[in-house]
């Protein structure tokens, strides 16, 4: 979907997708993050008020397969943990950092029994994602989004210790469904 600039000035010009990476790339790395300062104060810890929980809900970026083959990690980390993010598109993003760690991690035990057997160092690309997001939405004040962070890497994260200890075939046919499924069990053992 476009995105589009409206200023009184200028009036309304939809923003070419070359314009909306540069915006995003810009965003994420020089933009300080923050809540929307009309809600901020209305979902805090102690007090979540309805309508403006909706709100921010609303106002989630969508961080969608055409925007994250653009942006690197750590881009995204920033965007999703300092302006909040859908948990579709956070769980993807997890998920894509937990398959590249489980894939590199078993590369690398494979080549390392086959050559001396030295130890080399496991990937983390699913953990540095989570403490970059963790750290812009601590910078935010924005507990909403760093809880929605936690609760998404532990469903992702047990999910990556199974699949590190299954076959090459189960890592192949890991899909989103899987994750939901995880992330329902989560839901259903909180209660």
């Amino acid at each position: 979907m476009p995105l589009l600039l409206i200023t009184p000035e200028q009036g309304t010009r939809v923003l070419t997708e070359s314009l909306q990476v540069e915006l995003w790339k810009l965003a994420s790395s020089s933009l300080n993050p923050f809540q929307n300062p009309a809600i901020a104060r209305k979902t805090t810890i102690n007090n979540t008020d309805e309508p403006s929980f909706q709100q921010k809900v609303d106002e989630l970026l969508d961080l969608d397969g055409s925007i994250r083959e653009k942006l690197t990690s750590e881009e995204l980390a920033h965007l999703a943990g300092g302006f909040g993010a859908t948990d579709e598109s956070v769980a993807g993003i997890l998920k894509d950092a937990m398959l590249h760690d489980v894939r590199v991690n078993r590369e690398r035990r494979k080549s390392t029994t086959e050559a001396d057997g030295s130890a080399s160092q496991d990937s983390h690309q699913l953990q540095d994602f989570v403490n970059e997001g963790l750290t812009a939405a601590v910078r935010s004040g924005d507990y909403l989004t760093a809880r929605q962070l936690l609760i998404l890497y532990s469903v992702v994260a047990t999910k990556g210790e199974e699949l590190s200890e299954a076959d090459d075939d189960s890592l192949s046919e890991f899909s989103a469904s899987d994750l939901r499924n995880s992330e329902r069990s989560l839901e259903q053992r909180r209660k």
